[in-house]
């Protein structure tokens, strides 16, 4: 059977394809699915773009802000593209959205009242690194309109 219309939410991070594979088994022949991916100034900027960029040798220049998230924006788009080949496949169809913002919140308004199953990974952060980064995840379960598929690599 399957779910007709799944939200894809992903952060570009290795955990994702779990969730590729697990909305791909979840889904019936010939499903919607929207593959999501929001850029955030914290999370993607702060902690593995900017700061990291600041620390550089001789010959490297340090970029800024506006740098960083351009070239994000180029290997996200990249990245959901690639998505899109692998989904489209599996006999999916397929769009692709890339929004900038508050990951949790932007994913929750991204969930249409056709949506009928969300499927994202989950970084299964726990202790001071949930307490500073929060769990996307979490707020996505206790805020969606539809049933959520967490996905971890975690043993039950």
């Amino acid at each position: 059977m399957g779910f007709q219309n799944i939200l894809l939410p992903l952060d570009g991070s290795e955990l994702g394809q779990y969730a590729i594979e697990a909305a791909i088994k979840s889904a019936a022949p010939g499903a919607h699915v929207t593959a999501i991916s929001v850029i955030t100034e914290r999370s993607e900027v702060m902690i593995s773009g900017y700061l990291t960029y600041t620390a550089v040798t001789p010959t490297e220049t340090i970029r800024t802000p506006k740098e960083v998230i351009d070239d994000l924006t180029r290997e996200r788009k990249a990245y959901l593209e690639d998505i899109r080949a692998t989904l489209e496949h599996a006999g999916l169809k397929v769009k692709t959205v890339l929004e900038f913002g508050e990951a949790a919140g932007t994913i929750v308004k991204a969930i249409a009242p056709d949506v009928d199953l969300v499927v994202m990974a989950t970084h299964g952060r726990t202790g001071l690194n949930r307490l500073l980064l929060g769990s996307v995840a979490e707020s996505v379960l206790h805020s969606a309109n539809c049933p959520v598929l967490l996905v971890t690599t975690r043993a039950a």
